[in-house]
């Protein structure tokens, strides 16, 4: 079985190239890589840098623990990349 066979949904997007160092580049973007509206506001917190998961939390308006799974989901995706002391960061 391929990784990821069975959760077609967390497979890393194909198209990478849409998110550069300063992150998503527009809407469409976000689009075709299927992210919902929470993992964009996500992505666009971190366009300025790390940020740690307290921060992300009050920020976006996210709960912590639906912030924590958002997080891993896109850990998974391999959109994003945790850094020491609960920090994250876009992947590079």
């Amino acid at each position: 079985m391929e990784e990821f066979e069975f959760l077609p949904e967390l497979a890393p997007a194909h198209n990478l190239k849409v998110i550069d160092g300063h992150g998503v580049k527009d809407e469409s973007d976000l689009a075709a890589l299927k992210l919902d509206e929470d993992e964009c506001r996500i992505i666009g917190l971190l366009k300025n840098g790390d940020a740690s998961a307290d921060s992300l939390s009050a920020e976006a308006g996210i709960g912590t623990g639906k912030l924590l799974s958002l997080l891993m989901k896109m850990e998974m995706k391999k959109l994003i990349s945790q850094l020491p002391g609960k920090r994250f960061s876009l992947r590079k």
